[in-house]
């Protein structure tokens, strides 16, 4: 997890926040986390470049806002509680209490191609909301957190499919009315699908991303991640996974290749995280099965 000492949200977080940490040096396009403990301070109004979504940590927080006649309204937020905020102007605020805060900045062209792919080509009005509690979103924050501090360990892809699901629910969630979604994501070509196996295959041992795939396929990053669940009933990434563990159970039947390298040829970021992924999908580490295989 990389550390630095300013933030790119400076002027959206309470004043006295110290960074934890921050995706600036990982290979994210388009979106970046940025995790801080806050201590009580003022956030004057502001204007946001990014669509933010930010989620409590583990504490409660205490805040006070002003009303719309100029008064002090004191409230507090949950555990996990939701911050949503569009492109524009954030209202001022008093943090009373400290607390932690992660927050998930996502640039406007990433919102609006997402946006016109599963709202029918409209981008809806998008509200300031906060206090407000969704388990699917506080969960993919959480999962982006986590990467981050991993540094990127599982990969673009992983980061990138997080992020669209993020978005996904940040529409829905901030929308000032409700949009219909598009229809259901047609199956792909089994041609198309049997070509984007074989590139996958041909590029295991890269870190490949979801907008590389989809370059690939033609499509938009959104598209792909629809229409491809719809073909395999997995994520590119679930399936990128496969594919990896698969290789690797090839290569672990020859005794020759060392772990470290099989972990190298087949994408992973290292031979702890090769033992990991492999264990949780057969149930043994490399080794087991290796030695089970032999005997």
């Amino acid at each position: 997890m990389a550390e630095r000492n300013s933030s790119q949200l400076v002027g959206l977080i309470p004043f006295g926040a110290k960074m934890l940490g921050t995706s600036e040096s990982l290979p994210w396009k388009g979106f970046f986390i940025e995790k801080h403990a806050m201590t009580p301070g003022e956030r004057p109004l502001g204007v946001s470049r990014w669509h933010l979504i930010s989620a409590l940590g583990k504490r409660p927080a205490i805040f006070e806002g002003k009303t719309a006649h100029g008064g002090v309204l004191p409230f507090t937020k949950a555990p996990g509680a939701l911050t949503l905020v569009p492109l524009g102007t954030i209202p001022a605020v008093r943090l009373c209490s400290s607390s932690e805060l992660i927050s998930c900045a996502v640039e406007d062209a990433v919102v609006q191609a997402i946006a016109m792919e599963e709202r029918k080509g409209q981008m809806p009005e998008l509200l300031f909301k906060t206090g407000i509690r969704d388990r699917a979103t506080e969960h993919i924050v959480n999962l982006l957190s986590e990467e981050m501090e991993a540094g990127g360990l599982a990969g673009r892809m992983y980061a990138e499919s997080l992020v669209q699901a993020l978005v996904s629910r940040y529409l829905a969630l901030a929308s000032s009315k409700s949009v219909p979604q598009a229809p259901a994501a047609p199956v792909m070509h089994p041609r198309l699908l049997r070509r984007l196996r074989d590139w996958m295959e041909s590029n295991l041992h890269r870190d490949i991303s979801l907008a590389a795939m989809a370059r690939e396929a033609n499509y938009s990053s959104t598209h792909l991640l629809r229409s491809f669940r719809a073909s395999t009933g997995m994520t590119p990434h679930q399936y990128l996974l496969e594919l990896r563990v698969a290789k690797a159970e090839s290569l672990l039947r020859d005794k020759a290749p060392r772990l470290i390298d099989i972990a190298s040829e087949c994408g992973f970021a290292s031979q702890a995280h090769f033992t990991q992924i492999f264990k949780a999908r057969r149930g043994l580490t490399p080794g087991q099965y290796r030695r089970q295989f032999a005997s």
